[in-house]
């Protein structure tokens, strides 16, 4: 009986070294939790620097509230972006996004598409590592749910993430993102 035991504890902590913490590390990226009359953006989000308001908003409709970014008429690269201070203690991360582009025309590089692309930086801001993005790469009308998870380079402070379009053209909306600390290596 004590085997037994000792391998049920020994499962159960592999295995919750797999799993996320329950606890979202990125309170703004519940959209239908911040919404409020008259938000542009959800609390600690801005828009790229060629974005203008007008492509980058908050919505709600029919199919709840997210956020979305347009770019109709040529493919740039507009999104919302946030950062999320790193604590030394995180190794890994898992993110997880509803995102639709139900208008979504990707371009000639396999980049060319709506994603939620991941980086990291130092202290000072510099760029010292990119993590897998979440990626929609053909047209997607309806909420998809996308996970992908990274490892946190040593020497970060900061993880920076932006939702949008990356030299695409369309529509990309995405309902919620959430990030979540992994544990073990």
């Amino acid at each position: 009986m004590l085997r037994w035991s000792l391998l049920f504890v020994c499962c159960a902590v592999i295995c919750a070294g797999a799993e996320p913490a329950s606890e979202n590390l990125l309170p703004a990226g519940d959209f239908s939790a911040i919404v409020a009359p008259g938000k542009v953006l959800p609390p600690g989000w801005e828009v790229s620097p060629y974005a203008l308001r007008s492509h980058v908003s908050l919505e709600r409709g029919e199919k709840g509230t997210f956020l979305k970014v347009t770019s109709p008429d040529r493919p740039v690269a507009l999104y919302a972006a946030v950062r999320l201070p790193v604590k030394p203690e995180w190794k890994r991360i898992q993110l997880v996004a509803k995102m639709a582009a139900p208008e979504l025309k990707p371009g000639p590089e396999t980049w060319n598409n709506a994603r939620v692309s991941v980086a990291f930086l130092d202290a000072t801001g510099k760029t010292i590592g990119y993590g897998s993005a979440l990626e929609l790469k053909a047209p997607v009308p309806e909420f998809r749910e996308i996970r992908v998870e990274n490892s946190i380079p040593p020497g970060s402070a900061v993880i920076l993430l932006q939702a949008g379009l990356f030299k695409a053209q369309g529509i990309v909306l995405l309902k919620s993102l959430q990030v979540f600390q992994l544990g073990g290596e």
